[in-house]
């Protein structure tokens, strides 16, 4: 929705039209559809995150435990 509206090509006027579209079109299924793929593309990205979140509290607390 919001790709369509900066690009001109609004399909869907809101939420709501959007679920009634879909639902009407593709089923329940189609509100699913990606969501495999999503959680595949979790797993590392959260990996990366807590990995980079690490190595940042472990650089800050040494500067931290230096100062003192």
């Amino acid at each position: 929705m919001q790709v369509g509206a900066v690009g001109g090509r609004q399909v869907y006027k809101n939420v709501f039209h959007d679920l009634y579209c879909i639902t009407e079109n593709e089923g329940i299924g189609g509100l699913y559809k990606g969501l495999g793929p999503s959680c595949i593309k979790l797993m590392p990205a959260a990996g990366i995150s807590f990995m980079c979140y690490e190595a940042c509290k472990k650089i800050l607390v040494e500067d931290v435990q230096e100062s003192e």
